[in-house]
C-alpha cells in the first residue's frame, strides 16, 4: 500500500487527528492533511500513520440508518467548539440577514414589486376582515368575537391555543373548500363510469389537492386580473395613508423636539402625571378589568348608534372644548407670568444694631470694637453701610421703593433665607443679650442690653436677565 501525501495544512474548523484521536490545536497550520484519503495526523504523529487508501464514494447513508444513529458526543464537543472559536472572530458580520441584502437594481425592485403586489390580497382580506368584524357587518360574528375577548380577558392563558386555532381554522377552510367545491359551468360533466387509479395518479391527485388548497387560501393573482388590481389599489392606499401619518408625526415634531423649552417641560410633567395616574389605576385596579373595559368600549363605540351619536354631539362638545382648553391655556399663562414676577422680585434686608449705654441711659449706636457693625447682615458678620448711604440695587435690577420701609412684624429670614418669627415692639426693635445669641421677650431692664431691628426694601430684576 502506498504511504500518505501529507501537507501543512490550515483547517478551519475544530479537528481531529485520526491517529491519536487528540484535537488539532492552534490558529493555522494546525497539522497534516493527505491529499488522497484526507487523512488527518498531527505533526508528532506523522510517522505512525497507516498505509494510505484511496477514498471511494460511499453510498448515501439510508434514511432509517440516519433516523436510528444517535448524536456522538464527539459531534457536540466539536459544534460546541467551533461556534466558541467562530465566535471570537470579530470580522464576522452580527447579522446574517442585514450583511447579505441583496443591492439596489431596477430589475429586482421591479420583479419584488410585481411579486409582492400578486402576493398581498391575504394581508389586506384579512385587514378588511378585522375592520368589518369590529364595525358589526355580520353582528352575530362580531357578538361571538367580543365574548371571545371577555373569556380571554378573564382566562388570559386561552391566548396559548391561538396559534392552534388559526391552524385548525386554515385547515377547516380548506377542508370545506375541497367538500363542497364551487360548480364550473366550463367544467364538462363528469363520466359515470367507475375508475381505478393508480399509485401514480393518485399521488398526482394528492399534489394537485394540496396547490388548490395553498392556492386558495395564499392566491397568487396574474397582472391582468381584476384582483391584481385590487391590490394595486390597496397598495396605493396604503402608502399614502402612511405617507399622511408621517406628516401628521413631523408636523407635531415641535413637541419632543425641544423648539419650545416651555411646552416641552410641561410635555414632561404631563407624562410624568400620567404616569402616576397609570400606576395607581394598576394597582387598585386588575389589569384584566382594564382590558376588559378597554376593549369592551372599542366594540361598543364602533356600532352604528355610538358612531351616529358621536356624529351628533361632536359639533357640540367641540366649541365647548375648545373654550375649556382656551380657559386652561389663559390660566396657565397667568399663573406662568406670576411665578416669573415672583422670581424676578428679591427682598434686601439691612439690620441696624445698638447697644445700651449706661451712661446715656439709652440705646446708641456706637457698638463696641469687638462687637457688629452699627448696620450689618442677619448673621451681623458683614458690616454695610446704613439704609441712607445704600442708595444703588443689586446688579441688573432696579428698586420698586423709593426709601427703605420698617419692618414692624418681625418676619426675619436667616442666612439660608428661612423665615423666622422674631418678636419686635412696635418700632420693629427685637431685644438681646450681651453676646447677641439669646433673644428675650421684649425689652427687660439690665437683661436686654443689645437690639436690632430690620429694613426692607424690593428690587426687581430686568427681563433680559429672567429669561
Amino acid at each position: 500500500m502506498p504511504g500518505h501525501s501529507l501537507t501543512v495544512t490550515t483547517f478551519q474548523r475544530p479537528t481531529y487527528c485520526d491517529e491519536c484521536g487528540g484535537l488539532l490545536w492552534g490558529w493555522k497550520k494546525q497539522g497534516l492533511q493527505c491529499a488522497d484519503c484526507d487523512y488527518v495526523s498531527h505533526h508528532g504523529c506523522a510517522n505512525k500513520t497507516r498505509d494510505c487508501v484511496s477514498s471511494r464514494p460511499s453510498p448515501p447513508p439510508s434514511r432509517s440508518a440516519a433516523l436510528q444513529s444517535p448524536i456522538s458526543s464527539a459531534q457536540i464537543e466539536t459544534a460546541v467548539v467551533s461556534a466558541a472559536i467562530l465566535s471570537m472572530d470579530s470580522h464576522l458580520p452580527v447579522s446574517h440577514y442585514l450583511a447579505t441584502l441583496p443591492p439596489l437594481h431596477p430589475q429586482t425592485t421591479t420583479r419584488n414589486f410585481t411579486r409582492f403586489v400578486s402576493r398581498c390580497g391575504p394581508v389586506f382580506g384579512f385587514r378588511d376582515k378585522v375592520i368589518l368584524l369590529l364595525n358589526w357587518d355580520k353582528p352575530i360574528d362580531t357578538f361571538v368575537a367580543l365574548v371571545a375577548y371577555c373569556f380571554i380577558c378573564f382566562y388570559p392563558k386561552l391566548l396559548l391555543f391561538v396559534p392552534q386555532l388559526v391552524i385548525l381554522t386554515i385547515l377547516m377552510a380548506g377542508y370545506f373548500k375541497r367538500a363542497h367545491p364551487r360548480s364550473d359551468p366550463m367544467k364538462p360533466p363528469a363520466t359515470t363510469e367507475p375508475t381505478f387509479p393508480d399509485d401514480v395518479a393518485m399521488a398526482g391527485n394528492k399534489r394537485t389537492y394540496l396547490g388548490g388548497l395553498a392556492s386558495s387560501l395564499f392566491p397568487v393573482f396574474d397582472e391582468t386580473s381584476p384582483e391584481y388590481g385590487r391590490n394595486l389599489q390597496n397598495m396605493q392606499n396604503m402608502m399614502g395613508e402612511s405617507s399622511d401619518m408621517y406628516d401628521i408625526v413631523q408636523a407635531h415634531a415641535y413637541l419632543w423636539d425641544w423648539s419650545d423649552e416651555d411646552l416641552c417641560g410641561q410635555l414632561i410633567v404631563g407624562v410624568l402625571l400620567s404616569m402616576v395616574l397609570v400606576s395607581a389605576a394598576v394597582y387598585f385596579v386588575s389589569f384584566r378589568t382594564i382590558c376588559l373595559v378597554g376593549g369592551v368600549s372599542m366594540f361598543l363605540g364602533n356600532t352604528r348608534f355610538a358612531k351616529h351619536l358621536i356624529s351628533e354631539l361632536a359639533p357640540l362638545l367641540l366649541p365647548l372644548t375648545k373654550q375649556r382648553l382656551l380657559q386652561l391655556s389663559t390660566r396657565q399663562h397667568t399663573i406662568k407670568l406670576h411665578v416669573q414676577q415672583q422670581l424676578a422680585l428679591h427682598e434686601v434686608s439691612l439690620y441696624e444694631n445698638q447697644r445700651w449705654s449706661d451712661e446715656k441711659k439709652a440705646f446708641t449706636a456706637h457698638l463696641l470694637p469687638s462687637e457688629r457693625g452699627p448696620w450689618s447682615d442677619y448673621t451681623g458678620l458683614q458690616k454695610l453701610p446704613s439704609n441712607k448711604q445704600v442708595s444703588n440695587p443689586p446688579a441688573h435690577s432696579s428698586w420698586l421703593e423709593k426709601t427703605w420701609q420698617l419692618d414692624t412684624l418681625g418676619a426675619w429670614k436667616n442666612a439660608l433665607g428661612i423665615e423666622q418669627k422674631a418678636t419686635v415692639d412696635k418700632d420693629g426693635w427685637a431685644y438681646y443679650t450681651d453676646a447677641w445669641l439669646i433673644r428675650t421677650d421684649g425689652y427687660q431692664p439690665g437683661i436686654s442690653t443689645r437690639r436690632r431691628r430690620r429694613w426692607v426694601r424690593h428690587c426687581e430684576q430686568q427681563a433680559s436677565q429672567t429669561s
